[in-house]
């Protein structure tokens, strides 16, 4: 897609919850589809599943286009350290001493890289740039594109 979410109300997100003040596990579900205005697709839904039980979230992302993909890639944002495991199937996340594991569900490859960001924050969080504000941008390519993609992630 190669396309980041736009700015302005007109591109926001329609939100649904279930479960949030009860004791079943809560879901989150997003509509995603007009902060992406491309042509090409034509659904884009997110939803977060959290099992309290186990400590676990599941990412999930539904994707439908009118056409093959031309790519796709899942961006997460962190100020973690990420650290690339399993020959790029999983990544590392680590915050004052707090680790965080980030796994996909479906074939593909994780890259991590620090983005330096001087004058728009504060926040330090790479131990190569430690007096160099910035973030932690991962990429998930996945291994195959289709006209619909269905894309899990595990955080525990």
């Amino acid at each position: 897609m190669n396309q980041l979410q736009k700015e302005g109300r007109e591109f926001t997100a329609t939100l649904e919850c279930e479960h949030l003040n009860e004791p079943e596990d809560p879901v989150a579900r997003l509509d995603l589809t007009r902060a992406y205005p491309l042509s090409e697709l034509t659904n884009f839904r997110r939803s977060f599943h959290v099992n309290r039980s186990g400590h676990i979230i599941t990412l999930i992302d539904e994707f439908s286009f009118n056409r093959l993909p031309d790519q796709l890639e899942e961006a997460f944002i962190t100020f973690a350290l990420a650290e690339i495991i399993d020959n790029g199937l999983g990544v590392k996340l680590t915050r004052h001493g707090e680790t965080l594991m980030l796994r996909a569900q479906q074939p593909g490859m994780f890259e991590s890289r620090f983005v330096a960001a001087p004058g728009k924050m504060t926040e330090t969080c790479s131990p190569d740039h430690p007096d160099q504000p910035g973030f932690f941008r991962i990429g998930f390519k996945p291994e195959t594109l289709a006209e619909t993609m269905r894309l899990s992630f595990i955080f525990e």
